[in-house]
Parts: C-alpha cells; structure tokens; sequence
C-alpha cells in the first residue's frame, strides 16, 4: 500500500503550494505591472531587431507602421525564430524560449483574473516562468539585462545579418 502512495505522488511533480504560490504572485498589481512592462519591452527590443534585420534604413519607420506594428506578439517571435542564421546560435534559440515565456505570462496576466487551472499548469511547468515569480523582481530584471545583451549581440554579428547594406544605426 505505502509503495502505492509513493507512485502517487511521483505522477503529480508541481505541488499545490507552488500552484497557490505562481497564482497568488500574477494577481499581484505589482507583478501584473511589471510583468506587463517587461512583455513590452521586450517586444520592443524584438521588433528593433526584426526592422534592422529585414530593412535599410531609410525605410524602417514605414516598416514598423504599415507591418510590425499589425502583427502579434506570436507571429513576431516565429518570424524571430525562423530567421536563417550562418551557423546555430544558442542565444537566439535561448532568445526564442524566453520570449515564448514572456508572451505566456504576459497573456495570463492580461487575460485571466480568476484561478484557471488548465492555464495555471502550463506556466508552472515553465522554468524561466516560475523563476521570475519565485525571485520577483531581480528575476524580471536579470532576464530584462539578458533580453538586451542577446539581441544587442546578435545584431551586431557579421556572420548573421544577411543584408547588404550598410548601417551604424541599431534602433534599440
């Protein structure tokens, strides 16, 4: 019987406290607005890097009105993700984890007030989630310096920007 209970609980890895915890934290005003802050952030700094990727210049502002600014957060990290690189960078696939995460939370946070378990259970099992809410706020600001060191990076590397014209111009 006891080895019965031991397999139970195997099954069920996130405890209830931690789903009291998470749920508790992003009801918060504080986090809620922080959290906010930091999705638009980092979409900012996500379209900076999409603009200077794909346009020269002179046409970046109609860019950003006519294109990035119709499309969603989503549609924006796959476009990010899908970028073809000369060579594998584990920052950009790290960058694309992190915004994925930062666009869950962001959503729960914007669009749920009441307890929804299902949605619950998915951030939970969301490492980089569960960190920010576990060590808030250093944790959103530590990822905020990490957000902008990796997009700083990978717009400055040669091997990766595809384009042909020349621009010392970065927009973020």
């Amino acid at each position: 019987m006891a080895k019965k209970i031991a397999a139970r609980k195997e099954k069920s890895p996130i405890p209830n406290d931690l789903r009291w915890f998470v749920w508790r934290q992003l009801i918060c005003r504080d986090v809620i607005g922080e959290v906010l802050q930091f999705a638009l952030f980092a979409e900012n700094n996500l379209n900076g890097f999409l603009i200077d990727y794909f346009v020269p210049a002179e046409r970046r502002k109609v860019f950003e009105e006519l294109v990035v600014d119709r499309l969603t957060f989503s549609i924006k990290i796959e476009i990010f993700s899908r970028i073809p690189l000369a060579k594998p960078y584990k920052s950009h696939q790290n960058l694309v984890s992190i915004l994925n995460s930062i666009r869950r939370v962001r959503n729960y946070v914007s669009h749920t007030y009441s307890l929804d378990e299902p949605a619950l259970q998915k951030l939970i099992k969301d490492k980089n989630i569960v960190g920010w809410v576990s060590d808030f706020p250093e944790g959103l600001e530590k990822t905020r310096k990490q957000v902008t060191n990796q997009f700083y990076a990978l717009g400055r590397a040669k091997k990766l920007l595809t384009s042909t014209w020349v621009d010392d111009e970065v927009p973020f």
